[in-house]
């Protein structure tokens, strides 16, 4: 009786780490909504490593307040460093590859801005409160910008609330 007490308590203090890496890998992974509501990305791990790609964005097409293409055109990714690469769709564009899970965040990965044309150096950390924060930085990361993505369902809960408030207002 002991013996397997004592098996049980080994077992379990082996899987210990797994668990806890599989709970917090798998809460990385699905949609998320940048803070600005301009885009749906996914994240997923490959077999190798994490990758984040361009779901869908608010606004597909160009319009007469942007700059660049003709207002109705599809975007593209305009400001990609290679040329070549100018004349793709952003939507389903891989724009984070590279990353390790580390307890609650992801590490050592590139994050791709379409908007500038640059890649970062890039961690994804998990908040107390659900919110994704991505921190994009050159060289060391106190030289970089933050932002925040919101779980898609979060997000879409916070604009049903939204526009409840307005159509109670009329």
């Amino acid at each position: 009786m002991k013996l397997c007490g004592l098996l049980f308590v080994c077992l379990l203090a082996v899987s210990l780490p797994v668990t806890s890496e599989l709970s917090g890998g798998a809460a990385f992974s699905g949609e998320w909504v940048m803070a600005d509501g301009s885009a749906i990305v996914a994240i997923e791990q490959t077999q190798d490593a994490w990758q984040i790609r361009i779901l869908a964005i608010r606004d597909p097409a160009y319009t007469s307040a942007d700059d660049g293409p003709q207002a109705g055109e599809p975007r593209i990714d305009l400001h990609n460093p290679n040329q070549a690469l100018r004349s793709r769709g952003l939507e389903q564009l891989l724009i984070g590859e590279g990353f390790t899970l580390d307890g609650d965040t992801l590490t050592g990965g590139r994050i791709y801005d379409p908007g500038s044309g640059n890649s970062y150096k890039s961690t994804l950390t998990l908040m107390p409160d659900g919110l994704l924060q991505v921190r994009g930085f050159i060289g060391i990361s106190l030289l970089g910008r933050t932002m925040y993505w919101y779980p898609l369902k979060e997000h879409n809960a916070r604009m049903t609330a939204m526009l409840g408030v307005v159509k109670g207002a009329q």
